[in-house]
C-alpha cells in the first residue's frame, strides 16, 4: 500500500520533497536514472579558452565598436559615436547594418558624444545604455529595429546588464559609469541595491554582464580599463565580482594575452561585455576590444558546465534525472541529514522559474509546463553551492 501511494504521488503530484525515511528509486519512480555519455568536447574545454575572435574592423568596416549582445543567434554590435548597429551571424560575418533612431544620445555637456555604449537582452527586448540617464528599450524582431520605450536611470549608464533575478524575480539592471558604484535598478529605474566603488575597486568600467550560472555566484563580470600606467603594461582586464559581497573574487583575465596578441597595449580600450547562457552547453562571456590596429569581437569559455549531469566540483552531491525529460525530474541530494537545502531552477535567460527550500533527499518536480530548452539547477547546502542542468523537450 505504501509503495503504491508513493508511486501515485510521484506520478501525479506537482512537486514534493521527501524527508529522511525514504523509499528507494526502484520503489518510487516512474523513470530511472539514465546513463549519460560524457560530452568529451565539453570536458576538454577550460576557463578562458578562446571560443571565437572576430575582426570587426575587417568584417564590419571601421572601428569604434563598443557594445555587444547575442540575439536570435546573431551578434549585435554598436558603433559608439553613431546610432548604427552591425549585425553579424554566428560565424562573425556581417549580415546587415541598421540604424536605430533615438539611440544617439549624450552631448559634450552631459559627458558623452552619443551612440550606444552597452547592450543587454532580457529574452524579448534589447536594452541600450547611451552614457546618459536614458536606457532605450529596443524591439529587435525586425529588419528596422525601433525604440519601444525609454527608462530613466538615476545616473549615467555606460555599462548595463540585465538581471532576471532582480526585484524578487521581476527583473532589473546593474548599471555603472567608469569609477562609480555599480547600482542595481528595477525595470522602471528605481534603485534596488548598490556595490560601492570602494568595495569593487574598479576605476574604468566599460562593460558588465550578470552571471547567474557559475557555482558560488551570482557574479558580475566587468570589463575594466585602468588609468594609463607604465608603457607596455596592459590596462584592460575582465574581473569577476561576487554580487553578495561586492568584492573582487580574484578571478580575472587579460585579453591582451590571447585575443589581442601583438596589439599596441597602451592604445587598446575596453568595451562592452555580455554573458550568453550555455546553449548547447558552453557558458560564454563575450566582449568588444577597441584595439589597435583592429577592433575584436571575442568570446571566452567560462567552463561552468563540463558535462550534462555532473559539473566539475559537485562531487556528485547533486544529480538530476532524467537529464532529458518532457514531464518529471528528480533533484537528488546526496546528504545524510534533514538540514535544509535551497533549490532554484533558472531558464536559459537567467530567469528563476522555481525557488524553494527543501529538507528532502529526493525532490520530484513536474516540469511539463516549462518551455522547451536548457534549465539550470542550483542548490545551496551547508555553505556549499552546487549546479547541474537538464533539458526539457
Amino acid at each position: 500500500m505504501f509503495v503504491c501511494l508513493v508511486f501515485v504521488l510521484c506520478l501525479f503530484g506537482t512537486s514534493f520533497a521527501q524527508d529522511q525515511a525514504l523509499p528507494t528509486e526502484a520503489e518510487c519512480s516512474p523513470f530511472k536514472a539514465e546513463a549519460v555519455t560524457p560530452n568529451t568536447a565539453l570536458r576538454t574545454q577550460a576557463m578562458w579558452d578562446v571560443l571565437f575572435n572576430y575582426n570587426m574592423t575587417l568584417n564590419a568596416s571601421g572601428g569604434g565598436y563598443a557594445a555587444v549582445c547575442f540575439v536570435n543567434n546573431e551578434y549585435w554590435v554598436s558603433k559608439w559615436n553613431f546610432d548604427s548597429v552591425a549585425i553579424l551571424d554566428a560565424s562573425g560575418m556581417l549580415i546587415r547594418t541598421v540604424s536605430i533612431p533615438g539611440t544617439f544620445g549624450g552631448s559634450t555637456t552631459t559627458g558623452g558624444t552619443g551612440g550606444i555604449r552597452s547592450f543587454t537582452y532580457d529574452g524579448s527586448y534589447i536594452y541600450a545604455g547611451l552614457n546618459t540617464t536614458s536606457i532605450k528599450k529596443i524591439n529587435p524582431n525586425s529588419l528596422a529595429p525601433t525604440v519601444a520605450a525609454s527608462i530613466t536611470a538615476p545616473s549615467a549608464v555606460r555599462s548595463l546588464t540585465y538581471d532576471a533575478t532582480a526585484n524578487a524575480g521581476a527583473g532589473g539592471f546593474w548599471i555603472s559609469n567608469y569609477n562609480t558604484a555599480i547600482t542595481q535598478i528595477s525595470m522602471t529605474g528605481t534603485v534596488l541595491n548598490s556595490i560601492t566603488a570602494s568595495s569593487h575597486g574598479l576605476v574604468g568600467m566599460y562593460g558588465s554582464a550578470v552571471d547567474n550560472y557559475s557555482v558560488g555566484g551570482p557574479y558580475l563580470w566587468v570589463f575594466d580599463q585602468a588609468a594609463a600606467g607604465s608603457v607596455g603594461i596592459s590596462k584592460c582586464k575582465i574581473y569577476q565580482i561576487n554580487i553578495g559581497t561586492g568584492l573582487q573574487t580574484g578571478v580575472l583575465h587579460d585579453p591582451m594575452t590571447d585575443v589581442a596578441l601583438g596589439f599596441t597595449i597602451d592604445q587598446t580600450l575596453a568595451g562592452g561585455l555580455y554573458v550568453n547562457a550555455p546553449t548547447p552547453g558552453v557558458l560564454t562571456v563575450m566582449g568588444l576590444l577597441q584595439g589597435v590596429p583592429t577592433n575584436q569581437l571575442f568570446g571566452y569559455d567560462l567552463n561552468v558546465f563540463v558535462g550534462l549531469n555532473d559539473p566539475a566540483g559537485t562531487d556528485k552531491f547533486l544529480s538530476v534525472y532524467p537529464s532529458v525529460t518532457d514531464s518529471y525530474i528528480n533533484i537528488k541530494l546526496d546528504k545524510q541529514n534533514n538540514n535544509e537545502a535551497h533549490i532554484r531552477i533558472l531558464d536559459a535567460t537567467g530567469r528563476v522559474v522555481f525557488d524553494t527550500p527543501s529538507r528532502g533527499i529526493n525532490n520530484y518536480l513536474n516540469v511539463s509546463s516549462y518551455n522547451n530548452g536548457v534549465y539550470f539547477v542550483q542548490v545551496e547546502f551547508e555553505n556549499g553551492s552546487y549546479s547541474t542542468r537538464f533539458v526539457k523537450n
